[in-house]
């Protein structure tokens, strides 16, 4: 992919997480503060996952997971500022600063998938770090 696909691919995912936010009553605006409510959404996606029994594909999981992902990897990025950027490799999105690597959409479908509370997702943010 090149620069600007991977920018028009991460712009659209995060556009879908805005307008599912409202769904949830929620207004994200690429603030630390909008990390709390994501972490609910996920926490939302992750209870309902375990209370059904007719269970999503792990495709289904993983294309949620995208689309919080690239939310929480934007807002990451646009903390750190430059040299901090979306790079897609083997199949996958990541974040790359200094040679550092995050890789937000695998944490999105940890959350979704295990009941750990991604409080690393705000110390992540908030240490403007990868």
């Amino acid at each position: 992919m090149t620069p600007a696909e991977i920018a028009e691919s991460i712009d659209h995912y995060c556009s879908t997480a805005i307008a599912y936010a409202q769904s949830f009553g929620k207004r994200l605006d690429y603030s630390d503060d909008s990390i709390d409510d994501v972490e609910e959404i996920l926490d939302f996606y992750h209870q309902e996952l375990v209370r059904t029994e007719e269970k999503p594909t792990q495709n289904q999981i993983w294309s949620m997971a995208v689309v919080w992902g690239a939310y929480l990897g934007e807002v990451m990025r646009r903390k750190i500022g430059e040299p901090c950027g979306w790079m897609f490799e083997d199949g996958e999105f990541h974040l790359e600063a200094a040679g550092a690597k995050a890789y937000p959409m695998g944490k999105a479908y940890k959350r979704i998938v295990t009941d750990r509370r991604i409080a690393l997702f705000r110390s992540s943010i908030s240490s403007a770090s990868i």
